[in-house]
């Protein structure tokens, strides 16, 4: 893998192939962004085809915790 530094001083991280880059070897590896501490991984469950608004809130809102608990995300 190579990592390399630019002049603002951030690191990429990456192998210069076209495979892509993947975190985690599994679903039990943590990983964290911007200083969060790193936490398994999420598993939300699917959509009914037909589901309340009510319904819809709380997956919206399990959707928004997940992201924010992994730093990609502020809630106001």
């Amino acid at each position: 893998m190579a990592t390399t530094y630019t002049s603002s001083g951030s690191e990429r991280v990456g192998y210069g192939g076209g495979e892509g880059l993947m975190l985690g070897n599994s679903s039990s590896d943590l990983l964290g962004f911007y200083g969060t501490t790193p936490i398994a991984k999420v598993s939300l469950a699917q959509l009914a085809t037909t589901i309340t608004t009510t319904q819809l809130r709380a997956e919206l809102s399990a959707l928004q915790n997940a992201l924010h608990n992994l730093g990609l995300i502020t809630i106001t």
